[in-house]
């Protein structure tokens, strides 16, 4: 007889605004990596019908990713690759003169001041 192999499943939920923030960028890179084709939630298809609960969420998800990327890219470029870094965007650190785990701090640091004035980020820090 075989045993059953136990996976350790591990419950990650984002504890800060912050992380909540990031972890909305991080899932619309993934879905744009899947979005090939015309689905369900297409903005080019109308109706008259009141839009359901998942487009609602999903028209706010995009508007926080939007809000989020507009911010990384508005960093200094050591800063933005030591947040893609850290979020599994990029594997790369192009700065080995730079400690990268200060850079992180500082980067985050800087992220969260910017999201906290920006109109669709801002409620995430009330």
């Amino acid at each position: 007889m075989r045993n059953a192999r136990v996976i350790e499943v591990y419950d990650y939920r984002p504890t800060t605004p912050l992380d909540q923030c990031l972890e909305t960028w991080i899932d619309s890179y993934r879905h744009a990596d899947l979005d090939v084709g015309c689905g369900s939630s297409s903005r080019h298809l109308n109706s008259d019908a009141p839009p359901c609960s998942d487009h609602l969420y999903s028209n706010m998800d995009s508007k926080v990713a939007d809000a989020v990327d507009a911010e990384v890219a508005g960093l200094p470029a050591h800063m933005r690759w030591a947040i893609k870094k850290c979020c599994g965007i990029t594997n790369v650190w192009n700065f080995q003169s730079l400690d990268f785990e200060k850079v992180v701090v500082d980067a985050k640091q800087e992220l969260e001041n910017k999201l906290k004035k920006n109109l669709a980020t801002r409620i995430f820090f009330v």
